[in-house]
Formats: C-alpha cells, structure tokens, sequence
C-alpha cells in the first residue's frame, strides 16, 4: 500500500471511530493532540500538514486498535454484517 492511501484509510477510521463511540469533534481532537481544524480536516479525506506518528499512537493507545490495522483495514466496513464471514 502507498502512503496516501495508508493515510486515507487512518482518516476514514478515525471518523468512524469518533462516530461509534459518539465523541464529539473536540473530544477526539483532545484525545488525539491536534485541533478541531485539523481533525475536520481529517474527516474530510484531507490529511493535515502537521500530522507525527505521536496521533497515530495516541489513537493506538487509546481506541487498544494496533496501529497496522488503523492504517490498513476499514474498520466501518469490517464491522458491516455483510463482510462478516
């Protein structure tokens, strides 16, 4: 997988993530150490300029989700009953 879409899928998650455990933009901004702005961002497909590994790691820490599969697995599509084997 390249880059981009490593970062896609972390974004796309992130929302997911933020939607499922009904956090509101700025407690999920909190918990990741960035802005509203720049989760909004994030939520919109856009990866900030200022993203470091320390989000990805607080997101790993936090939601106890491994980072690879932050990075690698749709996880709205994963917990859809029609994926589910």
């Amino acid at each position: 997988m390249e880059d981009q879409e490593l970062l896609h899928i972390f974004n796309k998650n992130i929302a997911y993530l933020r939607r499922t455990h009904r956090l509101t933009q700025k407690e999920m901004a909190r918990i990741l150490g960035i802005g509203t702005e720049s989760l909004r961002k994030m939520e919109k497909g856009i990866t900030p300029a200022k993203l470091d590994c320390f989000v990805l790691l607080r997101a790993e820490q936090h939601f106890h989700i491994p980072l690879a599969d932050l990075m690698k697995i749709d996880l709205e599509a994963a917990d859809s009953p029609a994926v589910a084997p």
